[in-house]
């Protein structure tokens, strides 16, 4: 140290990296003529305050204004640098110092692996055939696309659409309370308020690549599927048919070149009576290019509801569907498969509630007409995929019929009184053929 400088010099970090310095003594400034900025320090004996004001040429240090000749103010500028790097490199050594000691508790506790070393866990990549052209997971595609796989699907226990209203955003997937069977989807707000067959629904169903083209006996318990896909938003004629709210795709499984055989049952309660389900599934391969797979799904529903009338439970519901599906590959780019599948429900009808004399709120109701709900479906589809070398393409052709029948009878006037009681029947067949073909050009 200099002659007239204390003998030592306190370094204190504080936020705003003061030097705090001892005010016992009057110190000549190191600085000479000043900081040319008018800045000013004042030691105290605890810290110590910087203060910028107008600009000066001199330095107040412990209240002492020191001045001097020409000759004095160039040692004082020497002395000033060589005081400014020393300071400069102190609080430097200080800050690293400090740095070091403050991570060092956390360097001696046990690290963590690298993140990079660990396998980050990923989804299973799900396809869909939402766009006709390529077929490729939902994450790079244009269209807002919610894709359910086969395993998905098992896991949350999927037995009928509406289980899937609560999953999906933007996406209502109800019957009406009108009949058994007759869907009401909604998507992103849009729906038709109406179950008639001159109405066509704002959203539409696919069923194998095929259109269904009433509510009717649309809605239906879903078993053995290979994807559920669920396009929001308006969909031109890319399915062969123009929807303004969306589309819902189901598609079954094919059969596999294993052999197979699967049985399911699942009992739900929480009602007046329970409800039933089994499910039994052969697969086998025939011959090396022909594959068959069966599958028949019940579902035994015993009723939900009490009928106040008479204190039975009301809501039956005995439902049986069968499926075979044929594969068959006569030659290396051509593929066939049929599919066929039967439907038959047989139960009450709906239950219906005065609101004159129960609470809205409640499943309370009773009725002297229980009514009935029947229905019947014979669904066929065909499909036939040729690869072709033109464009290295595929064409597809998918044609399909579709026969539905139902009948049910509502006690319409919702009181145990034998009043008004309406009898529907609805009866609707459809036939219907797409021919396409999708391939790429000039690798686009």
């Amino acid at each position: 140290m200099r002659r007239g400088m204390t003998d030592k010099v306190i370094l204190a970090l504080t936020p705003l990296a003061c030097l705090c310095l001892p005010n016992k003594k009057q110190i000549p400034s190191p600085f000479g003529g000043g900081l040319g900025r008018g800045s000013s320090l004042e030691p105290s004996a605890s810290a110590c305050t910087l203060r910028t004001s107008a600009f000066s040429g001199a330095l107040s240090f412990g209240g002492r204004i020191l001045e001097g000749t020409p000759a004095q103010a160039s040692r004082h500028l020497k002395r000033k640098t060589r005081m400014e790097t020393m300071y400069r490199t102190t609080v430097l050594r200080t800050v690293a110092l400090a740095l070091f000691l403050g991570a060092a508790p956390a360097q001696a506790q046990p690290a963590d692996p690298p993140a990079a070393e660990s396998e980050p866990e990923r989804l299973e990549a799900v396809e869909v055939a939402a766009e006709r052209r390529l077929e490729l997971p939902p994450q790079e595609r244009p269209e807002a696309v919610s894709a359910l796989d086969a395993e998905q699907i098992d896991v949350l226990k999927v037995r009928n659409l509406t289980n899937l209203s609560i999953g999906l955003p933007n996406v209502q997937l109800d019957d009406r309370n009108i009949a058994r069977g007759v869907a009401h989807f909604s998507i992103r707000g849009l729906s038709a308020n109406s179950w008639l067959p001159a109405v066509d629904p704002s959203v539409g169903l696919f069923v194998d690549g095929v259109y269904v083209g009433t509510s009717v006996t649309a809605l239906h318990d879903v078993y053995d599927l290979e994807a559920i896909e669920v396009l929001r938003g308006p969909q031109s004629t890319q399915f062969g048919r123009s929807m303004v709210g969306g589309a819902v795709l189901l598609e079954t499984r094919k059969p596999t070149d294993f052999y197979e055989a699967t049985v399911r049952s699942a009992v739900e309660g929480g009602g007046k009576a329970p409800n039933v389900y089994v499910s039994g599934t052969l697969n086998a391969p025939l011959t090396e290019t022909l594959r068959a797979r069966l599958t028949v799904y019940s579902n035994q529903d015993q009723g939900w509801f009490e009928n106040e009338h008479d204190g039975r439970a009301h809501g039956a519901q005995d439902y049986v569907s069968l499926r075979p599906v044929l594969s068959w590959q006569p030659a290396r780019n051509l593929d066939l498969t049929l599919r066929y599948e039967y439907q038959d429900g047989n139960g009450d009808g709906p239950a219906v509630q005065n609101r004159f004399l129960f609470d809205r709120d409640s499943h309370d109701f009773a009725i002297d007409q229980v009514g009935h709900n029947r229905a019947e479906v014979h669904f066929f589809t065909l499909r036939a995929d040729w690869d072709v070398t033109l464009g290295d393409g595929t064409v597809t052709n998918v044609f399909g019929w579709r026969d539905s029948h139902l009948d049910q009878l509502t006690d319409l006037d919702s009181i145990p009184l034998p009043i008004f009681d309406i009898d529907v029947v609805h009866t609707a067949e459809q036939v219907s053929n797409e021919l396409r073909y999708a391939g790429v050009f000039f690798d686009r």
